[in-house]
């Protein structure tokens, strides 16, 4: 309770502490405590936690995992970590993603990619960094020349 104390009354010396205060990491928009809000925002905006693994396809680095879920709405969602201290660039591989389908990253909105014909999309992550990721179908265009 004394915030200026080196240590309790029974003598154990104050923690230490790895982050920072709490109010002063959700001033800092890279702090651990911020950028976890807006991880449990993303999962509970697009429902990833109820969602449906469908695949965890093989990929090309040993520090990389990519899960595909399947929405609560149906749309398709991949996690994509990398778990080393080096930058990767990958190619996404899972025959659960739509051919066609644009990628978006679900806490920023930007667009990164596209899904190819082969199931695929590339994807560049920094160390230790993790992307949730949106496949958006786009509604295929009606030719207005073509009559049914």
């Amino acid at each position: 309770s004394d915030p200026e104390a080196v240590q309790s009354a029974s003598r154990m010396k104050r923690a230490t502490s790895l982050y920072g205060s709490l109010p002063a990491q959700m001033l800092d928009p890279n702090s651990f405590a911020l950028r976890l809000k807006q991880i449990i925002a993303t999962r509970t905006q697009y429902g990833i936690s109820t969602s449906e693994q469908i695949d965890i396809p093989a990929v090309g680095h040993p520090g990389m995992l990519v899960m595909v879920h399947l929405l609560p709405n149906g749309q398709t969602q991949a996690t994509v970590l990398n778990f080393s201290g080096e930058d990767v660039l990958a190619t996404v591989h899972s025959e659960h993603l739509p051919t066609g389908a644009v990628v978006i990253d679900m806490a920023t909105q930007a667009e990164l990619s596209s899904v190819d014909e082969l199931h695929n999309f590339p994807l560049a992550l920094g160390p230790y960094q993790g992307v949730a990721l949106l496949m958006v179908e786009l509604e295929p265009e009606v030719d207005a020349e073509v009559r049914p």
